[in-house]
């Protein structure tokens, strides 16, 4: 049911003098499926910002638990020479570690800036969403008032 059909339902249910319960029925029936959009949205868009918030901690901890003991061991033996390793084979094994550092940091970031995004619009959408269940809500309200109105006139 779209705002037109909900507006007529709303009408119709307040001009007759005995409303008829399948208008009441429809009405409760849209209420209650703003209801549950307003909470799905809520729910979806409190996910999002909790990923979006946790998204830096997750990068550093990967970070550091997996890229900086590689490059603390590639730059150690570029300086001291322990192991004895060939040049080539070194500077091969510090390009991979910048090369999975630099991977690593553009997929995360990217990854968090696409999930503030979505937790920015998922935001609006909530309050567009709660400020129509709220006018629906009111509408309903004016209309029963205006029945009891109508019927205590008589």
């Amino acid at each position: 049911m779209n705002e037109k059909e909900l507006r007529e339902a709303l009408l119709k249910w307040a001009a007759r003098t005995n409303p008829v319960s399948e208008s009441a029925e429809t009405v409760s029936r849209v209420l209650a499926r703003d209801r549950g959009r307003v909470r799905l949205l809520a729910a979806v868009t409190a996910v999002l910002w909790i990923v979006a918030a946790g998204g830096i901690p997750a990068f550093f901890a990967v970070f550091m638990g997996f890229i900086f003991p590689k490059m603390d061991a590639v730059l150690a033996e570029m300086i001291t020479h322990q192991r004895g390793m060939d040049p080539a084979r070194l500077a091969d094994s510090a390009h991979m570690v910048l090369l999975a550092a630099s991977k690593l940091s553009v997929v995360v970031v990217s990854g968090s800036v696409l999930t503030l995004l979505l937790a920015a619009g998922g935001t609006m959408l909530l309050v567009f969403a709660s400020k129509r269940a709220t006018l629906r809500q009111v509408n309903a309200n004016l209309a029963e008032i205006a029945e009891l109105i109508r019927g205590s006139g008589r």
